[in-house]
């Protein structure tokens, strides 16, 4: 498993995320976990109809993720 991230500019971060999406006909879910490999770590998770608008439906489920996480992380 991975300890650590190594950034851009060689610094050392936390462990990389996981995402998932599901994209079906009539809806969107996305879920974010961590690396313990366990369902018990679900960091963020959403579905959302999309209404044919599938581009829109995940850019605004993971912004949605971005912000709780970067929310979490400030706390």
């Amino acid at each position: 498993m991975v300890e650590a991230a190594v950034t851009a500019d060689n610094t050392c971060d936390t462990k990389p995320l996981r995402v998932g999406l599901d994209i079906g006909s009539t809806t969107v879910k996305a879920v974010v976990l961590d690396q313990t490999d366990s369902l018990d770590a679900v960091l963020f998770s959403d579905y959302r109809r999309h209404h044919a608008n599938v581009r829109a439906t995940v850019a605004g489920l993971l912004e949605a993720a971005a912000y709780i996480l970067h929310t979490a992380l400030r706390e």
